[in-house]
């Protein structure tokens, strides 16, 4: 009988080897669980410490925040000071406009969301209250950034090229009475992603638009796309602050 079982091992070995492999596998929760089989089942005791996990490693996490601006914007100034006082690392995605940073945050594409709401000197920021009509969201908190605005433009121009200035409607506002000082430039404003004065300085870097343009915005867009300043300051007021928002969706539980 031995002798013709190992003539059938020896003939059939894979077969043999693989069924070895399938018992092992099969006994394999019961030696690594101590003698007990798992089952699939949590304890109650298990469970608890998989939520604290869970939580733990919620606040550890990097949180994404879409904000309205580009890169050298006041948004990006605003969100980084913000989370700076709170002593906590993001990372930041560029959307440019409210639209596109509340329909992220509804596609779940971003954590958080931030927005310009109101100027001390231009009042409500249409372009946000007309998106925040369009979606839902939660409210975090608010805070507010000392704004000062800059003209600037191509190092490859001259001054007396320049014959428009684009800037995003705000700033056309906070500005009103200070740009009369250069009435004989055309004012005006983008739609979608060139809302924002960090795409009009980008594209303006790059050779995109002609050096006939001026662009008003942050002082940090000059220097990031290496523009020429022409005047800083432009604001009609030094107290000139902008409210933003921080927004989350309204299904998120934490802070």
């Amino acid at each position: 009988m031995i002798n013709s079982f190992n003539r059938f091992t020896s003939k059939f070995w894979p077969l043999t080897l693989l069924v070895y492999i399938a018992a092992l596998w099969t006994l394999l929760p019961f030696f690594i669980c101590g003698g007990v089989m798992f089952t699939g089942k949590m304890t109650e005791q298990e469970k608890e410490l998989a939520a604290k996990k869970k939580e733990l490693e919620e606040k550890l996490r990097v949180l994404t925040i879409g904000i309205q601006g580009g890169r050298g914007s006041f948004n990006e100034l605003a969100v980084k000071n913000f989370m700076k006082s709170l002593n906590q690392d993001c990372r930041l995605s560029y959307l440019h406009t409210t639209e596109n940073v509340l329909t992220a945050l509804e596609k779940g594409e971003i954590d958080r969301g931030q927005f310009a709401i109101r100027n001390t000197l231009g009042g409500e920021v249409k372009e946000s209250v007309e998106a925040m009509k369009k979606h839902n969201f939660y409210v975090i908190c608010q805070y507010n950034l000392k704004v000062a605005h800059t003209l600037m433009m191509s190092p490859n121009a001259k001054l007396e090229e320049i014959d428009t200035v684009a800037a995003h409607p705000q700033a056309l506002k906070q500005c009103r009475e200070h740009l009369k000082k250069y009435s004989e430039l055309k004012q005006i404003s983008g739609e979608g992603d060139l809302v924002d004065p960090s795409t009009w300085a980008e594209n303006l870097s790059k050779g995109k638009i002609g050096f006939n343009y001026a662009i008003l915005g942050n002082k940090a867009l000059a220097e990031l796309n290496k523009l020429k300043v022409v005047e800083e300051n432009m604001q009609d007021s030094d107290d000139n602050y902008t409210t933003f928002l921080l927004v989350k969706r309204e299904d998120q539980k934490s802070p």
